[in-house]
């Protein structure tokens, strides 16, 4: 199955950071009279970004974006050419009317981000900017991919296929498809305990949990992961169904032999 395309930005190794970036020019995809815009210093908080608002390279899931002073961002040329995308969004996006690029994106009114300006640092011509370090955003690149393809999201906020009050989103699929079989609501009270850090709810939770991060860090692919996920919680079910009843010790317990 084909990878998708998170960003060039990620998906080729993650340029290092220099020492030595001191800021640089921010330049739009014109080719004739490209908008210019200058930022100073070292960028911050540089993420993957899966907010459907951010502009993102044509083909890429996410944008990468960072965060400047508003008062280290100058336009140097053709600012002309910049409008607002949203007016009423915090961030007021001032994206290139011609090619579509957002250049920079000032934090205005009252919030935690005010005095800030958004930008998309591969858009400098410099190198060595801060490397991205952490994702945002991440449930709207599979609510919307899930639109897209017209499949439901699962196990993020505010989706049928998720945690409902103390249930896990295991309980919800055995509750929405009217499931019920002794051993499969053995299992659920497991993975509940698991997925909710309730381990007291059943003693196997806390092997299923351990197992689950033992596997997350065995694979670095997700779908390899899933399918050995799978058989792990197919051997749960089987033995919910027909093992519960078997021990193992050691050493094995000798009859007493009755003397001759």
């Amino acid at each position: 199955m084909t990878k998708p395309k998170l960003h060039p930005a990620l998906d080729n190794g993650i340029a290092a950071a220099s020492p030595n970036f001191t800021g640089g020019t921010l330049v739009c995809a014109c080719k004739d009279k490209p908008v210019r815009v200058r930022v100073e210093g070292q960028i911050a908080h540089n993420h993957a970004c899966g907010c459907t608002k951010c502009w993102k390279p044509e083909g890429a899931t996410f944008s990468v974006v960072a965060v400047a002073p508003h008062d280290k961002v100058t336009v140097l040329e053709n600012g002309d050419k910049l409008a607002v995308v949203d007016h009423n969004a915090l961030i007021q996006r001032h994206a290139c009317k011609a090619c579509g690029v957002h250049m920079y994106g000032p934090v205005t009114r009252g919030h935690h981000f005010q005095g800030l300006d958004f930008i998309y640092p591969e858009r400098f011509e410099e190198k060595g900017w801060a490397r991205p370090s952490f994702a945002a955003f991440v449930s709207s690149v599979i609510e919307a991919g899930a639109e897209r393809f017209g499949a439901m999201a699962y196990d993020i906020e505010g989706v049928l296929w998720s945690h409902r009050d103390e249930l896990c989103t295991f309980d919800v699929l055995i509750e929405e498809f009217g499931l019920s079989a002794p051993a499969l609501e053995r299992l659920a009270l497991i993975v509940r305990g698991a997925d909710t850090s309730r381990l007291d709810l059943a003693p196997e939770a806390a092997g299923l949990l351990a197992a689950s991060l033992g596997l997350s860090r065995m694979y670095s692919d997700d779908l390899e992961q899933l399918e050995a996920g799978i058989n792990l919680y197919d051997a749960f079910y089987r033995w919910a169904r027909d093992a519960t009843a078997e021990t193992h010790n050691w050493p094995v317990p000798l009859k007493a032999v009755s003397p001759a």
